[in-house]
């Protein structure tokens, strides 16, 4: 009998996660201001497909013996009262969606580095949580 295989691979997996995260910042950013009402339902839509993707895709990797460590990154800006707060499943995802160095974003996790690309990354275990910071997309307010 034929050995069970996923129909895609963990680094595909990867690929479409940082895709979902750029979605997200793209929603964020100044750029998705002026699209018409029709534009935005279809991102929003896209991004809900997503989600829904990445759900199933979570449930299929999940017990393939591979201990990713999840991460949390929020934009370095010091003199800022309001910081976007994003998990990513792995220090890969986070490299891919946010344009960073993968062993520069794991530098930062380990505490050899302040930050790279403009981020601040934590493993999600070492991470504090704060009454006023939610992890996802929600914003730290300090």
């Amino acid at each position: 009998m034929p050995s069970y295989r996923p129909p895609i691979s963990r680094d595909t997996f990867h690929h479409l996660e940082a895709y979902y995260f750029k979605l997200l910042m793209y929603v964020d950013s100044d750029d998705y201001k002026p699209l018409n009402t029709v534009e935005k339902v279809s991102i929003s839509n896209e991004i809900n497909y997503m989600s829904i993707v990445l759900d199933i895709m979570t449930r299929l990797f999940s017990d393939k013996g591979v201990h990713e460590k999840a991460v949390v990154a929020w934009k370095h800006k010091p003199n800022s009262a309001v910081h976007r707060i994003y998990r990513f499943s792995c220090i890969k995802v986070a490299s891919l969606a946010l344009g960073c160095n993968q062993s520069k974003v794991s530098a930062v996790c380990k505490g050899k580095r302040l930050s790279t690309g403009g981020y601040v990354f934590q493993y999600e275990e070492n991470y504090q949580q704060d009454p006023n910071l939610i992890v996802g997309e929600d914003e730290y307010k300090t």
